[in-house]
């Protein structure tokens, strides 16, 4: 140490005899000095200092770059670089080395991009290169709907790695900062069991019912809860069957799975919920579905109630009605004997008497007289087959 500030004292002096030599004197920041080293701060000087002294060989400990000088030993914290060159690459533009061989590995360009990768949770440098590729990359987009509709089961096991990932992202993933959008489950075995996994049941059962298949039908519903993570929406919208972030964000509609509208059109839908009760009821068609809707049953009794009802149907389409109990009485009336008048209360009694028991009859109600009278006001082509006689309360069939 002594030999070291009698250097300075030394240099002081020159300095207040021949004042022309401080323009060519260099000044080099240092946090430690004793005896024998100095530890620089900047790596620019570290290097003058390497170059100055024709310093070829660099000694490293985990900690330090230290090089020897002529009579002192230099070094430099290495911020996680594994040598100057890179330490003199990142410097300016990166917080540390971790975060220089991050970005040189992902292809990030400062900082501030690696933070942001660091915030979100790509799975591989692929995914995040295809996300960037797809727009998914820092767009500040306001997601606030679910991923919500149905998935064919061969387009399932088609994206079934990005559903994995969307599920564990969503449920499991420890994401660095606690996100407000509910509790998540933490397994550390997950990664194994569930990124790598290929069989849908196992996903739809750590799904946390999100992903659920269809009993008679060879789909899956999905409604999966978004995150505002972009990595997250990546995976989901690549499961969601998305071509890129444009075609996710100009969705319209209530479902946010694609094509959903499409399949719900040909298996003959008119909503998904009309769907999933069908299938809940055990439905495996769309126009039985609408039928046990339309006739207020069963599945058990649209299957034994199933010759009347096409009977009705026929009569329905005949005639241009939509009331299920105007064409059931009158495809009974038209089963009468032609010609032979009844009395109003006469065919509402043998209506009742033959169909107490029925459940489409039980669905809608007893008839009364002013139903009766009512079905002919409102369907006024009903003449050319029947004479209904209102004041005597009696009608009989042409």
């Amino acid at each position: 140490m002594n030999r070291i500030f009698g250097l300075l004292l030394l240099l002081l002096i020159m300095g207040s005899c021949a004042t022309y030599a401080q323009n060519s004197l260099t000044y080099i920041s240092t946090d430690k000095v004793n005896s024998s080293s100095i530890n620089i701060i900047h790596i620019d000087e570290f290097i003058q200092i390497i170059n100055e002294n024709n310093i070829k060989t660099v000694f490293y400990s985990d900690s330090q770059f230290i090089v020897q000088g002529n009579s002192l030993v230099y070094t430099i914290d290495k911020k996680g670089y594994k040598d100057l060159n890179s330490y003199k690459l990142g410097n300016n533009n990166f917080s540390d080395g971790e975060s220089y061989y991050l970005a040189q590995e992902v292809g990030l360009n400062g900082q501030e991009e690696v933070d942001y990768y660091r915030s979100e949770a790509f799975l591989t440098v692929n995914d995040y290169k295809d996300a960037l590729r797809l727009g998914f990359v820092r767009k500040g987009f306001n997601m606030q709907r679910n991923i919500h509709g149905i998935i064919s089961k061969e387009n399932m096991q088609n994206s079934i790695r990005y559903a994995n990932i969307a599920v564990y992202l969503r449920y499991y993933y420890n994401w660095p900062q606690q996100n407000p959008y509910g509790r998540r489950q933490v397994q550390q075995n997950v990664n194994v069991e569930l990124i790598g996994n290929t069989d849908l049941d196992y996903l739809a059962g750590t799904s946390n019912g999100t992903i659920r298949k269809l009993t008679n039908y060879n789909y899956y519903i999905i409604n999966i809860p978004i995150i505002e993570k972009e990595s997250f929406l990546y995976y989901v919208c690549k499961f969601a069957q998305f071509e890129g972030f444009e075609d996710y964000k100009n969705i319209t509609g209530i479902y946010s799975v694609k094509n959903t509208d499409s399949i719900l059109k040909q298996l003959g839908f008119r909503t998904l919920d009309d769907l999933i009760r069908a299938d809940n009821s055990g439905i495996d068609k769309s126009n039985d579905y609408y039928l046990t809707v339309n006739y207020k049953i069963t599945k058990n009794n649209l299957e034994a109630n199933s010759p009347l009802i096409r009977e009705i149907e026929n009569t329905k389409q005949r005639y241009s009605i939509e009331s299920v109990q105007y064409a059931m009485m009158l495809n009974y009336i038209l089963k009468q004997p032609k010609g032979i008048p009844f009395s109003i209360r006469t065919v509402i009694n043998k209506f009742v008497q033959e169909f107490r028991n029925n459940a489409i009859f039980n669905a809608f109600g007893y008839p009364n007289e002013a139903i009766f009278g009512q079905m002919f006001t409102d369907i006024p082509q009903l003449d050319k087959v029947i004479m209904y006689n209102a004041e005597g309360e009696s009608l009989y069939v042409k």
